[in-house]
C-alpha cells in the first residue's frame, strides 16, 4: 500500500468514540492532517469501510465526522489510516480543527503541498546497538516507522535490509510507544550514503508502481 502525502501532518493523541453499523467502539488518533488520521483501532476494519467519528470528550464538539478506511496495519492493535469525507470547510468548523497544533492555528498551514511517498512494508530493520531486530511498518526515502523489542531514543544506527540492498542509516528517534511485547517507533533519517539513498528510493518508487516485494 502506498501512501501519496499532499497535506502536512500533525501528531496526536486524542480519544475516540467510533460508530459503524450501529457498533460503537475506542480509537486513539496517532496522527492528523486536513484530509484524514491515522488511529489505532480497537477493532478491525475492512478497506474501503466508511464510520462515524466523535471526539470521547464530547465537551470540546459533538458533531460526528464521516470517513473511509483507506489502509489498515494488522499488529498486537489495528493501525488505520483514514481519509475525512466531509468538506475542508464543514471540518474546520468542528472538533477536528482543534486537533491541530497551537489551538487550532495550525490547520491554516496544513494544506501545503508535501512531496513524499510511504509504503507500508515489511522489511527487516535492525538497531546497531544490541543488533536487535525487527520489522518496517511503512517506509519512506526520509523517515520510518517500526517495530523493536526494545525502545530506542535519540540518534540511532539502523540498518535497512531491503530485497537487493543492505543499507546503513543514522536517524532521529521522534517517537516511541509501547505496543503489547514490542515499541512502535517512528525516525526521520539524518545521515546516508548517497548511494544508499539512491537504493531507498529506487524500492519506495517500486513499491509506488505495484512491486510485489514484501508487501
Amino acid at each position: 500500500m502506498v501512501e501519496n502525502r499532499r497535506a502536512l501532518r500533525f501528531e496526536c493523541d486524542e480519544k475516540l468514540v467510533c460508530k459503524q453499523s450501529g457498533v460503537e467502539f475506542g480509537a486513539t488518533v496517532i496522527d492528523i492532517s486536513r484530509g484524514g488520521m491515522k488511529i489505532h483501532s480497537q477493532r478491525k476494519l475492512e478497506v474501503g469501510s466508511k464510520l462515524f467519528l466523535h471526539l470521547k470528550d464530547r465537551a470540546r464538539g459533538r458533531a460526528p465526522v464521516k470517513a473511509v478506511v483507506r489502509w489498515v496495519l494488522l499488529g498486537p492493535d489495528y493501525q488505520v489510516g483514514l481519509e475525512f469525507e466531509d468538506s475542508a470547510g464543514k471540518l474546520s468548523r468542528r472538533w477536528v480543527r482543534k486537533l491541530f497544533p497551537d489551538e487550532g492555528a495550525a490547520w491554516t498551514s496544513g494544506h501545503q503541498q508535501r512531496s513524499e511517498v510511504r509504503a507500508v512494508t515489511s522489511v527487516p530493520i535492525v538497531a546497531a546497538s544490541g543488533f536487535i531486530e525487527g520489522k518496517a511498518c511503512d517506509l519512506s526515502s526520509t523517515g520510518a516507522s517500526f517495530e523493536l523489542p526494545q525502545k530506542l531514543e535519540n540518534t540511532v544506527g539502523l540498518f535497512l535490509c531491503l530485497p537487493w540492498a543492505f543499507l546503513e542509516v543514522r536517524a532521529n528517534v521522534l517517537r516511541a510507544e509501547k505496543r503489547g511485547d514490542n515499541w512502535l517507533h517512528s525516525v526521520q533519517f539524518s545521515v546516508m550514503r548517497e548511494r544508499d539513498k539512491e537504493a531507498l528510493e529506487a524500492f519506495v518508487e517500486h513499491q509506488a508502481t505495484g512491486g510485489a516485494f514484501l508487501n
